[in-house]
């Protein structure tokens, strides 16, 4: 009785372990940023077909349910992508593993799903887009004029099966959503103050636009020392504030420092841009705006610039640098701004030529 004894109790052994993998399942935890910016080498070899080995901060993690089981499987991938002007999603591979162990649980990259394989794993292909195919020549096209990926939608799948019986035991899936085919299109827009503004208030309501919903709102002071606006912010910001998903900031009561009135200060927003080569930093235009009740000569300021030729530029550029025009003399004679507003609209009416120079 004794062999029939041992025969049992292996049989029930491997019923047992059958049961158990019947019964096991795995989970995925894929991570792979959400980049604004992708280099389409860091994702996809084209000419080889295949992903790539190395893509940044890629990672998958797979792990038994219940935790602690040794499981023998093997994965299923698909890349894929949908460019904006297509009406569907195109395979570029999809590939398999040859079964291995997975011993509760294992982290693997992207270069355990390419034909060179990780340790103990072998991949082979099942599909690749051909070389005749209108999508393959189009990326390869495009990968020879732009390092940067195009815009549209690059789709991962991956499926992992039982290799006792060849049964789903789990899946994982992520869309990466490439909306801008370079930094530079990631643009930030200045609304409010304008240029030159005079704001009659030491906490002003700051609006700008950004295609990003992360930005970090900059404002410095303007000294008479610095010679560009670009040589104050530089220094030390008055407020550099980390703002998520708005578009408008009032300057804080509480701020360490405060804004005074009859000083001249600059502010800008900018915003981050992750791409697979790092992050980039996008700056909007920087503008100048006093602390000041509004008063004629904000209002002569904008009558200046905004006369004909050289001369709105050139004003433009000294009210950058702080420059406020005060007092206008015609023949010696001081004028308001309406009696210069009185003498242009002559000047134009009777199509008389006027020549400017800035002193």
């Amino acid at each position: 009785m004794k062999p029939f004894r041992h025969v049992l109790a292996i049989a029930i052994l491997i019923a047992a372990t059958v049961s158990a993998n019947a019964q096991t399942t795995v989970e995925f935890d894929l991570r792979l940023p959400n980049y604004d910016v992708i280099y389409l080498s860091d994702l996809v070899d084209i000419r080889n077909v295949r992903i790539a080995e190395s893509i940044p901060d890629m990672s998958i993690e797979i792990r038994t349910v219940p935790a602690g089981q040794i499981l023998s499987i093997y994965l299923r991938f698909r890349a894929a992508i949908q460019l904006r002007e297509d009406p569907r999603p195109e395979d570029l591979v999809r590939a398999f593993t040859l079964p291995f162990e997975l011993n509760s649980s294992r982290r693997l990259s992207s270069r355990d799903l390419t034909s060179e394989g990780g340790v103990d794993i072998r991949t082979r292909t099942e599909y690749k887009v051909p070389e005749s195919s209108p999508l393959r020549q189009k990326l390869e096209d495009y990968i020879q004029r732009f390092p940067t990926a195009p815009v549209g939608q690059y789709f991962f799948e991956i499926e992992a099966f039982n290799a006792l019986n060849d049964t789903k035991i789990g899946e994982v899936r992520k869309i990466v959503t490439v909306r801008n085919a370079s930094e530079t299109e990631v643009v930030v827009t200045l609304i409010s103050p304008e240029q030159g503004a005079n704001v009659p208030t030491p906490f002003p309501t700051f609006s700008w636009s950004s295609q990003k919903p992360d930005v970090i709102l900059n404002v410095y002071e303007m000294l008479p020392i610095h010679r560009s606006p670009e040589e104050a912010v530089t220094g030390i910001p008055y407020l550099r504030r980390a703002i998520t998903g708005a578009s408008t900031f009032t300057y804080p009561a509480d701020a360490e420092r405060r804004l005074e009135m009859g000083k001249t200060y600059l502010w800008f927003v900018e915003t981050k841009v992750l791409t697979t080569r790092g992050d980039l930093t996008r700056r909007s235009e920087v503008r100048l705006f006093r602390v000041r009740a509004e008063g004629g000569e904000n209002a002569l300021a904008r009558l200046l610039s905004s006369l004909p030729g050289d001369v709105a530029a050139q004003l433009n550029a000294l009210i950058q640098n702080g420059w406020l025009p005060t007092t206008v003399t015609l023949d010696g004679q001081s004028i308001n701004q309406g009696e210069l507003t009185s003498l242009f609209q002559r000047l134009s009416r009777d199509n008389t030529e006027v020549r400017f120079r800035v002193e």
